[in-house]
């Protein structure tokens, strides 16, 4: 029998997540979709969602990607050590455009992933810091902050497969 590694969470409200359809996980990744109603929601549920968690490690994504096969298994052999450990996925080099280059910029000097770079970090290193925080224009920026201040990052993952066409991500 598996046990479950890795929880992913689709962060997004019931109207956006119900255009998606989810990408298929192994027998030991679980697959959540967030469903808030209202920005008051999201850290509530969200802390709900990592405490019920099954897995070691939890990546946070937005609608409409997933990562490749090569991050997960590098994100399995995370948990399987199950040590704090954080980190994010690397820019889409497909998708190049000013905004881009200002949220790459944004990361590379403040350690600030974007919302289409998805995070993931360790079950007990996210309550260690007392959760997500605030969620501000950059919805990544608190927990960065809080997560850089125990340790540092893991080496970024490849970018994010965007599976679908109709994601927006400003």
């Amino acid at each position: 029998m598996n046990k479950v590694l890795l929880n992913y969470i689709i962060l997004g409200s019931k109207q956006r997540l119900q255009k998606f359809s989810f990408f298929k996980t192994d027998p030991d990744e679980c697959l959540l979709p967030l469903n808030f109603n209202n920005q008051d929601e999201i850290i509530r549920k969200l802390d709900t969602m990592v405490a019920n968690a099954n897995g070691n490690i939890i990546v946070l994504l937005p609608p409409g990607c997933q990562p490749n096969q090569s991050s997960r298994k590098t994100l399995k052999k995370m948990a399987l050590i199950n040590q704090p450990s954080w980190g994010w996925f690397a820019f889409s080099s497909r998708r190049k455009n000013l905004l881009q280059h200002l949220k790459k910029a944004n990361t590379f000097l403040r350690y600030i992933p974007s919302l289409e770079q998805g995070i993931f970090f360790s079950k007990d290193l996210y309550f260690s810091l007392g959760g997500m925080g605030a969620i501000n224009l950059m919805p990544f920026e608190e927990i960065a902050k809080r997560l850089y201040s125990r340790i540092d990052p893991q080496k970024t993952l490849p970018a994010l497969i965007i599976r679908s066409k109709d994601v927006k991500i400003t």
